[in-house]
């Protein structure tokens, strides 16, 4: 399985504190990192835009947006909620609670 990361998450999930961020720096050098260009900024600018009333997250969309641009992704997450609105957008990505993986 390939494990595709937007660079974005990079932002939210680490702290730029080397020895507090090494668990998350590990795992991201197991993962293949996809930055965020203009047509998945904007797919993403769309998804908020849909979802506004919820008040989606920028790097919740992103994160949907880019999983949308490769057909049969699924999304693992700990925050299934928010991002499976977004994904029912376009309906191109599965969302998938970190809760229901054993």
């Amino acid at each position: 399985m390939r494990v595709l990361v937007p660079t974005a998450v990079i932002a939210e999930a680490t702290t730029g504190d080397h020895r507090r961020d090494a668990n998350v720096n590990r795992e991201l050098k197991r993962t293949t990192l996809v930055g965020l260009n203009e047509p998945i900024a904007r797919a993403a600018a769309a998804l908020r835009h849909a979802h506004r009333k919820v008040a989606a997250g920028t790097i919740d969309a992103i994160v949907v947006a880019t999983a949308d641009a490769v057909p049969g992704t699924r999304v693992l997450t700990g925050d299934p909620i928010d991002l499976g609105l977004l994904a029912t957008v376009r309906g191109r990505t599965r969302v998938i609670a970190l809760s229901q993986i054993d």
